[in-house]
């Protein structure tokens, strides 16, 4: 029987305090019932002082009360005040033993719990400590994990924009690759288009230089076609020229032989080249050397040296009038005319030494010996052939020898000889014009 159907069963009993003798009895029977069967058991609960007192108040037994204590316990400390109040309401000395045993072990049940309560809120303490410290250490891992989060962030971003520049380098490198590729192609292009321009040209030359060359065979063919023909009209010319001249010749031979030579008639712009050689022993630094021009001009002869006018000097540059017939030079006179075979002619004349004024006298005969072909830088000429002795009163003998050419209109060549000295002059050129 609970504490709750006994409170209930109080509560009637004083209600109806004639039918209390039934009620109990049946209340006995019940608990009897309720206490021994095994089907419902009830919770337990401790006794209150409130309701222990209105037990006792209500005429239940002291042996059911000291049983209901034993059974359910009671909820509260036995001080003096609350045993005074049982003793008052009717407690006996089973029901204040009953309780004063369950008040103890309420004491130490409580005291108990108290301190299940102090253990629990120490480990309750100590695991919320725990808990924050557990929390801190979360956090600070959180922390740490964040920052390792933001450091795996960082290096990530900073990975991701190492990828990416190297992406971007290898974009770069692959369009410049690209671009070489492409320049390296264009290159490739131009050059096979320079290559192809270059045999083109190659083979422009090739063909303009065939066609020059041919045409350069056909001229060259040609040239030496008309250099035969060229050379067989010189040749034929030299032969008629030979004959003209060799008629001429064997004409003036027979005139030089047969009849007379006369005297030229010069013309203005007429020259003579004569290369004079003169070996002296005395004076040697006035004797004459190289080559010298003279020209008729005006109606008169000048001696040029390299193209310089030299003065008219007899006993220097009178051998060069001579050689036209001119002057006065050792006598003057060389040449006779009408000349002829075996013509002969004498003077007298009087010389002085270069550079001294003694004179001396001289005989001279000159004779027309021959007329011979000589062969001089000039050409192949036809000449007489005249020899001049000469004697001084003192015992002295000059030869002078010379040719004298009418196609020349002058003396070709002139070998004087005196004992020491010798002078030789030689015509080298001769014409008209500059």
């Amino acid at each position: 029987m609970t504490i709750h159907t006994l409170m209930i069963v109080v509560f009637l009993c004083r209600l109806h305090r004639r039918r209390s003798q039934i009620i109990l009895a049946f209340i006995a029977f019940f608990a009897s019932f309720t206490h021994t069967s095994p089907v419902y058991p009830q919770a337990r609960k401790a006794l209150a002082v409130n309701e222990l007192s209105e037990l006792i108040r209500s005429g239940v037994s002291s042996t059911r009360v000291a049983r209901l204590v034993d059974e359910h316990g009671v909820a509260f400390e036995l001080d003096e005040r609350t045993l005074q109040r049982l003793k008052e309401d009717g407690a006996t000395e089973p029901v204040v033993s009953a309780v004063k045993r369950m008040s103890v072990r309420y004491t130490e049940e409580r005291q108990q719990k108290i301190k299940e309560q102090a253990d629990a809120a120490k480990r309750q303490q100590q695991e919320e400590a725990k808990r924050k410290q557990e929390e801190k250490v979360r956090a600070d891992e959180e922390k740490r994990y964040q920052a390792e989060l933001a450091r795996q962030k960082q290096e990530t971003q900073q990975r991701l924009n190492e990828i990416k520049q190297r992406h971007q380098e290898e974009a770069r490198r692959k369009e410049e690759e690209l671009k070489r590729a492409e320049e390296q192609k264009r290159q490739q292009a131009e050059a096979e288009k320079a290559r192809q321009e270059e045999l083109r040209r190659q083979e422009e030359t090739r063909i303009a230089e065939e066609k020059r060359r041919v045409e350069e065979e056909a001229r060259r063919v040609e040239a030496e076609r008309r250099k035969e023909e060229a050379n067989a009209r010189s040749v034929q010319k030299k032969i008629e020229e030979e004959q003209r001249r060799a008629k001429a010749q064997s004409w003036m031979l027979d005139v030089m032989r047969n009849g007379n030579t006369s005297e030229p008639t010069y013309r203005d712009g007429e020259f003579w080249v004569f290369n004079v050689i003169e070996n002296f022993t005395v004076y040697d630094s006035r004797a004459l050397k190289g080559l010298y021009q003279l020209r008729y001009v005006d109606t008169r002869f000048q001696i040029f040296k390299d193209k310089q006018i030299v003065g008219i000097n007899e006993a220097q540059i009178g051998i060069l009038l001579a050689m036209v017939g001119r002057g006065s030079y050792m006598g003057g006179q060389y040449l006779k005319f009408p000349l002829s075979m075996g013509q002969k002619w004498s003077l007298d004349y009087q010389s002085a030494v270069r550079g001294s004024r003694t004179v001396t006298s001289w005989n001279a005969e000159t004779t027309v010996k021959d007329v011979e072909s000589i062969t001089m830088p000039a050409g192949k000429l036809w000449a007489f052939k005249i020899i001049r002795e000469a004697w001084s009163h003192r015992g002295t003998r000059a030869t002078f020898t010379y040719h004298y050419s009418p196609q020349t209109k002058s003396i070709v060549k002139m070998l004087w000889q005196f004992p020491s000295d010798t002078r030789n002059v030689e015509l080298v050129k001769f014409g008209s014009g500059q």
